[in-house]
């Protein structure tokens, strides 16, 4: 079971890999096909990282492995997908929001080299470096808030509808 839940962990690599390919090769909003295969392996990196967490804890499976490579993987995830979100902003011509991103996705890196110093620090001095709740928050509502962006940002709409949208993103 520490094999499957390890294997989990690291399956996110590949997937968000895959995402930002996908969006670097074909301009989604043309696509409907790849807007959701795109929306659906974001869901995937998403339960990955819920399930991973949940089976370690149940099955009591956890490992320094896991508790290194999960953080890992989802630094993975914020530094390949907030670049990605600011390309297709600005590649849409959303410079405002494209701004706002780049602020966003500085704020998240720094936070977490923050958090890797701090944990770099306490592994000196024999200091567990389990993740609290505030980051496992922190995380669970970061991965819908990247999809909804990604949604706003790339939906394949027509007249109206692509109208309507823009008015909701603008307002966010």
């Amino acid at each position: 079971m520490k094999f499957f839940v390890n294997l989990l962990t690291t399956s996110r690599i590949p997937l968000v890999l895959s995402v930002v390919l996908i969006n670097l090769m074909y301009n989604t909003q043309d696509s409907v096909l790849w807007f959701w295969v795109s929306i659906i392996v974001m869901a995937l990196v998403g339960l990955t990282d819920f399930a991973d967490g949940y089976l370690a804890r149940k099955y009591k499976v956890t490992s320094k492995f896991g508790a290194h490579a999960d953080p890992l993987t989802d630094k993975i995830f914020f530094l390949a997908t907030f670049p990605m979100l600011i390309y297709l902003a600005s590649y849409n011509s959303n410079k405002f929001h494209a701004m706002a991103l780049v602020v966003l996705g500085i704020s998240y890196s720094i936070r977490d080299q923050i958090v890797t110093f701090y944990r770099t620090i306490g592994t000196d001095y024999n200091i567990d470096a389990k993740a609290t709740w505030y980051g496992k928050l922190r995380t669970a509502i970061s991965f819908p808030g990247i999809m909804f962006i990604y949604y706003q940002i790339q939906f394949p709409m027509e007249g109206m509808s692509k109208f309507l949208s823009q008015k909701v993103l603008n307002i966010v």
